[in-house]
């Protein structure tokens, strides 16, 4: 059965390597691919999907089993796909979805 973070880094959405401790040094600047663009305002404001900026509303509007979206550190995923195969069950996602 897959978690949330397997799926995501199937889909290249989270990093392969496995995180590592805090450390004194700066983090290295990620290079993030095309398809995923770093939130550049508020995230109360915006969230960004693919290359177009998701607005709260409409994140709002994809809060059900059927149409599930999340944001995470200021990216939206669709993860109704994974609601199903979710360990917890679904509903922890859905209750979370649209936030």
């Amino acid at each position: 059965m897959d978690s949330l973070i397997g799926v995501l880094r199937k889909r290249r959405l989270l990093p392969l390597r496995p995180l590592q401790r805090p450390t004194t040094q700066p983090a290295p600047v990620p290079i993030l691919p095309l398809t995923r663009l770093p939130l550049r305002y508020a995230s109360s404001e915006l969230c960004i999907m693919g290359r177009r900026a998701i607005s709260v509303e409409e994140l709002k509007a994809h809060s059900t089993s059927k149409d599930c979206w999340i944001a995470v550190h200021g990216l939206v995923y669709d993860v109704t796909e994974f609601l199903s195969k979710h360990p917890g069950g679904g509903e922890v996602i859905v209750e979370l979805a649209g936030q």
